[in-house]
């Protein structure tokens, strides 16, 4: 006994394809609710969960007036580079290093170059020697430890910043 092939149906295609359309959003001129519940409705080009006053674009659930260079879950207690608009630390307590006996003794002159943590209290902390000067390098650690400063504020905040510190020593 021979089994014949069951023939099945050919679907016939449509010589052309319909192009989707694509419906675009009508641009809100008003928030569609009180903009301080945070509901949605929001801003044009806003978040869902974002901030009333927020910055479009913003990260949702922010803070108003946040942390600059803060992040989702941050701490704020990282330390940035001293950089524009921010304000120089002033020494308030301690004073210059000085030199050494040996070093004036080896006529030591030149340029030390230190990069320490200023901390948001003023506090000088984690210092490193850049360049150094010999016979001079400890005594200048000595009184950066010893020293504090006015915190280095950013938009009117104090911060953490790595600063630089410059000492010029010269013979008398």
């Amino acid at each position: 006994m021979e089994k014949k092939p069951i023939e099945k149906p050919v679907e016939k295609k449509p010589d052309t394809v319909a192009e989707p359309t694509v419906e675009r959003p009508v641009e809100e001129s008003a928030p569609t609710s009180d903009p301080k519940s945070g509901e949605a409705g929001g801003v044009p080009g806003g978040v869902p969960g974002g901030v009333p006053g927020g910055v479009v674009g913003g990260v949702p659930g922010g803070k108003l007036g946040g942390v600059v260079g803060g992040v989702p879950g941050g701490t704020g207690t990282a330390v940035l580079s001293f950089g524009a608009g921010m304000t120089r630390p002033r020494q308030i307590a301690g004073g210059p290093p000085g030199y050494t006996a040996q070093a004036i003794a080896a006529r030591v002159e030149g340029k030390l170059l230190v990069r320490c943590v200023i901390t948001a209290s003023g506090d000088v902390q984690n210092c490193n020697v850049i360049k150094g000067l010999p016979m001079l390098d400890q005594a200048v650690l000595d009184s950066l430890r010893k020293s504090r400063f006015t915190p280095v504020t950013l938009q009117g905040q104090p911060l953490a910043v790595q600063y630089l510190f410059t000492f010029n020593f010269k013979l008398p």
